[in-house]
């Protein structure tokens, strides 16, 4: 079985990343046993581990670590129990609603995923971004805890914010094959949306299909393009723009 880090029913907070300089883990050995439980098909052995650990970080404050133990046991629910879908879908609300601030936004984009096929998916990823400017300032180093790593990439997503834009542009891209077409439906057929980055950030889509999963990639695009613009090391602007 594919090892997974911080598996929930198939969702990843995936990342780019480097292999080096990292601090060290706390509950690394827990962390590895319950890869281990799960791996073995023994979810619910893996679930006393992580309770285990989710109340020992929430007694230290350490809310990265306590949101690691969380998806770990959204993760169980979904293995063991008839319902689990809609109990993970419901947690993930919860915490988007009463976890501070930017942990709230990575909950969001969590419920997001599980609502996939749902119409609220495309607010849901559009809330988890509704503020960049504070994303922007939260490294994403303080979540390498839940993260999949690459190798010697990180700087391609250094803040939060990439994070969570791509994990919303993943859906926004999506050919919206299943969603109903109005016959206003919107098109990239405007030349600035290929143009080079300064223009294409200012440049105003116009559409009455503001619904549009297109539309909306493009507005991601140019507030994460934005974002880095003036970046000092230039990696993550090029890497946003060669996607877009």
């Amino acid at each position: 079985m594919t090892r997974f880090i911080c598996l929930l029913a198939g969702i990843t907070l995936c990342i780019y990343g480097t292999s080096y300089g990292q601090v060290s883990q706390p509950y690394a050995a827990e962390w590895k046993k319950i890869d281990s439980l799960f791996d073995r098909g023994l979810p619910q052995s893996a679930t006393k581990i992580a309770e285990s650990v989710y109340l020992k970080a929430k007694e230290k404050g350490q809310q990265v670590q306590m949101l690691k133990a969380q998806m770990y046991l959204l993760t169980s629910d979904m293995q063991t129990k008839e319902d689990g879908i809609t109990e993970a879908i419901k947690r993930a609300e919860v915490e988007a609603q009463n976890t501070g601030f930017p942990n709230n936004a990575v909950w969001q984009s969590i419920a997001a995923q599980l609502y996939w096929s749902y119409a609220t998916i495309g607010a849901l990823y559009l809330a988890s971004l509704f503020r960049p400017d504070e994303l922007k300032k939260v490294n994403i180093d303080s979540y390498d805890p839940v993260l999949n790593k690459g190798v010697n990439t990180r700087n391609l997503r250094p803040i939060l914010y990439d994070l969570l834009a791509f994990r919303a542009l993943a859906f926004f891209e999506n050919d919206e094959k299943d969603v109903t077409q109005p016959a206003f439906k919107f098109e990239i057929d405007d030349p600035a949306a290929f143009s080079e980055a300064n223009s294409f950030i200012n440049h105003p889509f116009k559409t009455q299909d503001t619904l549009s999963l297109q539309w909306q990639a493009l507005k991601v695009y140019q507030q994460l393009l934005s974002l880095h613009s003036s970046d000092a090391i230039p990696d993550a602007f090029i890497d946003a723009d060669l996607h877009r």
